[in-house]
């Protein structure tokens, strides 16, 4: 492979079996990236019964396009479709669908060569069962890279039975600096079942990693980073979990069914503002958070009577067009405004200096 050079995969179903593949030692530029893409987006299946898919382990790859599925009798098998690796910065994954993995996408360090300043986008993520697993169940993992940005990707159903039985959405963790969730669709269950254990919407800092071996050995999980603007829905624990998380902005985001936002740990601090929610906002073992502007709905569990659907059209089933404008009028107003050009939830366009509650700053268009 060169510079600039795509592979294209024909339309297809291709049962793959074994020993990971591993991409070409040749790495692409900004200008020239190297692409794998699906001949027509969504035609393509990569059926996988192996631990790992693909290992990216070179800078400024592209994967667009693919239907990523587990195929492995254990759960435990099949854990991860990518492996970004080492000193795979600026990668791009975007417009894929991957379904039947513990970790669909891993992120980590290779030696001392970190992958940094990569972008996953316009996916989707899922499983099709509990994962009977004592690894980590987490569709996203991010470990050791700094600045990356996780944006506009469904995830839903990550359900761990095995091991711990905790489980995430998404997390960024293991000594990173800067990192971004935004505009994302969390469900942490869509079925009616209920499993035990914890199921987690986000998270800055997930399980924990050890200081030794984080990156620099940093006294933090995460550090500078934000969440904004997504939606976490149907979670029995915390929507948004920031542990050993330092200098954190959880903001403008919507929380419908979950026990609302943990921040914990004394070197956590965090900034927790204009968010919608059930539950709770709570500094956990000495954290400190600063809470502002947030709209904490009650919520019954044994009269499964929520709050939220008093406000927004009908919010269980993911609708949050708002039917009750006056409940949301004296936080708009007070709402802390905007201090860059942002998009909210459903891709509208927010100026600087705009203050908006929740999520969604306009939803026309957004729920049909």
């Amino acid at each position: 492979m060169e510079p600039g050079q795509t592979i294209v995969i024909r339309d297809g179903h291709y049962a793959l079996k074994g020993k990971r593949f591993n991409i070409s030692k040749k790495p692409g530029t900004a200008l020239l990236p190297i692409r794998l893409i699906a001949e027509t987006r969504g035609n393509v299946t990569l059926a996988l019964d192996s631990r790992e898919g693909i290992v990216i382990d070179q800078p400024y790859w592209r994967i667009e396009g693919i239907h990523f599925i587990g195929t492995c009798h254990s759960h435990s098998r099949c854990d991860h479709a990518l492996h970004i690796v080492g000193d795979a910065d600026n990668t791009r994954i975007a417009h894929n669908t991957f379904y039947d993995f513990n970790a669909a996408i891993k992120v980590n360090k290779s030696g001392i060569q970190y992958p940094d300043q990569g972008l996953i986008e316009h996916n989707i993520f899922g499983n099709h069962q509990p994962r009977n697993t004592h690894y980590s169940v987490t569709p996203i993992n991010v470990d050791h890279g700094n600045d990356w940005v996780v944006r506009k990707n469904i995830i839903h159903d990550f359900i761990k039975l095995g091991g711990n039985r905790v489980s995430y959405g998404a997390f960024m963790k293991g000594g990173v600096t800067g990192g971004i969730f935004e505009q994302n669709l969390v469900i942490c269950n869509t079925s009616q079942q209920r499993y035990p254990g914890s199921q987690v919407g986000l998270s800055f800092g997930g399980g924990g990693m050890s200081q030794a071996s984080r990156r620099d050995n940093a006294n933090f999980e995460v550090s500078d980073a934000i969440m904004r603007n997504n939606i976490i829905m149907h979670c029995n624990d915390v929507g948004i979990y920031s542990q050993k998380a330092v200098d954190v902005t959880v903001h403008n985001n919507t929380l419908y069914n979950t026990a609302g936002i943990d921040v914990r740990f004394p070197v956590s601090t965090a900034s927790v503002y204009n968010n919608i929610l059930n539950g709770r906002i709570k500094a956990r073992d000495d954290a400190t958070l600063q809470s502002e502007n947030n709209l904490i709905s009650t919520y019954s569990f044994i009269r499964n009577n929520n709050g939220l659907n008093a406000i927004f059209s009908t919010p269980q089933n993911g609708i949050f067009s708002v039917t009750s404008p006056e409940a949301l009028i004296d936080y708009a107003i007070e709402a802390k405004p905007t201090t860059q050009t942002l998009f909210d939830f459903c891709g509208h366009h927010i100026h600087q200096n705009t203050a908006y509650i929740g999520a969604i700053y306009q939803d026309a268009g957004c729920f049909r």
